[in-house]
């Protein structure tokens, strides 16, 4: 059974009616499904929650970096560690880990600085302050430390579509929206060509 998540993550690469594929994902499914309904009461429940766990979302369908922390906190707490002999490894995912923990902190605290220092916050007080959400969300994107100003470009026009979305979904009339929208259709570069007025 221990083999069984990795077939089953595998299949999940399988293309349009690739049938060797698509058959082993509904043969690993059935036979994980039953594992995990009838291990409540075993004594390898450990094995049950990792394969819970891959029947929720396939590996790569999920963000990586919330995945590496679930991962090294069950191969710390469970037999699957005793198996890897090698506690140098979880040592350094660990490490890893934290390490690029900190960096995503110094950076929203960089961008929360930014953000305050632009005064945003205080000139469109009506739209919802998501700069964290936004952040987060391009980790999902980005999340290596080399795409730091990826990330920070990506939660500021994140945030700048939000507050947009704000305006015309709390904020403007009918004929400041219809205004704004006439100017934004205004900047299409397909329109620049076009004769003026």
């Amino acid at each position: 059974m221990k083999g069984m998540p990795y077939l089953y993550e595998a299949s999940y690469h399988s293309k349009t009616n690739e049938k060797i594929l698509d058959e082993a994902q509904r043969f690993t499914t059935k036979h994980m499904t039953d594992y995990v309904n009838n291990s409540k009461n075993s004594k390898d429940e450990k094995l049950g929650k990792l394969i819970s766990r891959a029947l929720e979302l396939p590996l790569h369908w999920t963000e990586s970096r919330m995945e590496a922390r679930w991962y090294t906190d069950y191969f710390e707490t469970s037999i699957v560690a005793e198996d890897i002999n090698d506690s140098d490894l979880l040592r350094f995912a660990k490490l890893d880990y934290n390490m690029l923990q900190a960096n995503y902190q110094d950076e929203l605290k960089e961008l929360s600085r930014w953000w305050k220092r632009i005064q945003w916050a205080e000139k469109f007080s009506f739209a919802r302050g998501r700069l964290i959400e936004c952040f987060y969300w391009s980790l999902g994107c980005n999340f290596g430390p080399e795409f730091k100003y990826a990330r920070s470009v990506l939660a500021a026009v994140g945030a700048f579509l939000t507050t947009i979305d704000d305006i015309y979904d709390v904020y403007g009339t009918l004929e400041e929206l219809e205004l704004l929208t006439k100017l934004t259709k205004s900047w299409d570069a397909a329109d620049l060509d076009q004769p003026g007025p």
